[in-house]
């Protein structure tokens, strides 16, 4: 089937295949995918992209990191998220 994707896509030919490797959002491909086999869902696409990644990669905080960030703020020292 992802071949029948690609093809529909215009992007199966093996030579020219590594000119479309790019990364598309979960977001809308998922939208695509799901309407490209019949699946109807009836959850926003924010919510299938929530429930998706909430099984995919599951995130916890870091034992005692509300605590660390509390001091953190406490003593002035100016924090940030950095993320791929």
């Amino acid at each position: 089937k992802a071949n029948e994707i690609n093809r529909e896509l215009g992007r199966f030919e093996p030579e020219e295949r590594h000119l479309f490797q790019i990364e598309i959002p979960n977001l809308m491909f998922s939208s695509y995918l799901y309407e490209s086999q019949g699946i109807e869902i009836a959850l926003s696409s924010a919510e299938i992209d929530t429930v998706f990644w909430n099984a995919a990669a599951p995130g916890t905080p870091t034992d005692g990191i509300e605590d660390f960030l509390g001091y953190l703020k406490n003593k002035g020292i100016r924090t940030g998220v950095i993320s791929n």
